[in-house]
């Protein structure tokens, strides 16, 4: 009977700490999520928990971003996906549905820590992937943002994702659909996911590509994977605006447009630090 392919495992076994650091990450999140109601930035609330309220409960504030379709969708659409169950559960109350959306995406923010220390043990060492584990968990930022629904957060795990996945370094195996090809699999729907939910992020996602070419230069299949799931993604992503504003990738050519031809934002005026007083 021929012998499985070989499997290229690791040398060093994850860091037993490392549960226990990312359970003391979460802890801290939590108190600061469910202990607090500070706002960084209105769009937290108006452009992504107020439109996932709306699209469940049918009522609700629409920013003029979501009247001219400015805006995609796809996290409004996904925080609506626990409002929903809850509202089947008859626990639709204020004080069931935040406490459930911040402690999601918590537990979402956590995947950063276990990010970066892969990506540290791998391209470093597995002293530098601890270090980078600890300081995940700790960070205040990463700490007071963990329950935020912006892009820029949740693009960002997905961007630490994407590297993890191109620096395992996956091998092809043709007699099977083998855990290397999920790698790839991931790594093209992350980095489209990254584009998809902050296109500022592109040119991370392109250098990521470029890295690609260089690191996987020997495996073309594994490559032609990537890029087919990074095309299908990104198609996805396109149908979702189809299907809410009525044409292709419509609230990226919207905001262009209202944005950059019609200079419709500056007339809302811009705010400098500079120019702001703290008393």
């Amino acid at each position: 009977m021929p012998s499985a392919p070989s499997q290229q495992s690791d040398p060093q076994p994850w860091w037993p700490y490392l549960h226990g650091v990312a359970a003391i990450g979460l802890f801290l999140r939590l108190v600061v999520a469910l202990g607090s109601d500070q706002i960084n930035h209105p769009d937290e609330i108006f452009q992504y928990l107020e439109q996932a309220h709306r699209m469940v409960f049918g009522y609700g504030y629409i920013p003029w971003e979501y009247r001219f379709g400015l805006r995609s969708l796809i996290i409004p659409i996904a925080l609506s996906l626990p409002l929903r169950l809850l509202q089947v559960l008859q626990l639709d109350r204020p004080d069931i549905y935040i406490p459930l959306i911040k402690t999601i995406l918590c537990v979402i923010s956590i995947s950063l820590i276990y990010g970066l220390y892969s990506l540290g043990r791998q391209t470093v060492s597995e002293s530098v992937g601890r270090m980078a584990a600890i300081i995940a968990s700790f960070w205040h930022e990463l700490v007071v943002f963990a329950h935020k629904p912006t892009p820029e957060c949740l693009a960002t795990y997905l961007l630490i994702g994407a590297l993890v996945c191109l620096v395992n370094r996956p091998q092809w195996h043709h007699s099977r659909w083998h855990l290397s090809s999920w790698t790839a699999v991931g790594l093209g729907v992350m980095a489209a996911g990254v584009v998809a939910l902050r296109l500022q992020y592109a040119p991370a996602v392109l250098v990521l590509g470029l890295a690609m070419v260089i690191l996987w230069r020997s495996r073309p299949a594994q490559m032609a994977l990537v890029i087919a799931t990074f095309g299908l993604t990104l198609m996805g992503v396109g149908y979702v605006d189809y299907l809410t504003w009525g044409i292709w990738f419509g609230s990226y050519y919207n905001n262009y447009l209202y944005n950059q031809t019609y200079g419709i934002s500056s007339l809302f005026g811009r705010v400098f630090f500079s120019t702001i007083s703290v008393r």
